[in-house]
């Protein structure tokens, strides 16, 4: 993970990295969060992961965190280590055709879009429905090597 590749997170791996409940992904989402906030690697991410980052924790976690402590969580985003997209009015009509051209859900084809239109073809995830559209490459931190 120290390679000069440009890698967007996806929601989960932020996720997993404070869900304490997580006992096998944790650690290993925590890694790469620490790699950003230290310094280490510089990760692409989008105002909607961090949008959906923010409602799951506060929402969806076995023991949700608080409004305050979600805040203080997204802090650390400002570090100049993470590149942080938002979205246009063309990166949502591409998010469509990719939809209907793709078998992906509306969001996940709203991250490619902000991905491709940012030239960052490989994304850490969990979901490889990614991996469905042409040029990018889904990469699962938590799938053990063989």
């Amino acid at each position: 993970m120290t390679s000069m590749i440009e890698t967007f997170l996806d929601t989960n791996i932020l996720v997993y990295a404070f869900d304490l409940a997580e006992a096998e992904k944790q650690p290993i989402a925590y890694k790469i969060l620490q790699q950003a906030t230290q310094g280490r690697e510089k990760f692409h991410i989008s105002n909607q992961v961090l949008a959906e980052l923010s409602r799951t924790l506060t929402h969806k976690l076995a023991k949700p965190y608080t409004q305050e402590e979600t805040i203080e969580i997204l802090t650390l985003f400002q570090l100049p280590t993470w590149i942080i997209y938002s979205y246009r009015l063309s990166t949502l009509t591409q998010a469509l055709r990719l939809q209907q051209q793709n078998t992906i859900s509306f969001w996940d084809a709203l991250i490619v879009a902000t991905m491709m239109e940012n030239h960052v073809y490989q994304i850490y995830t969990e979901d490889m429905a990614f991996s469905k559209i042409p040029g990018i490459k889904a990469v699962n931190p938590f799938k053990r090597k063989k």
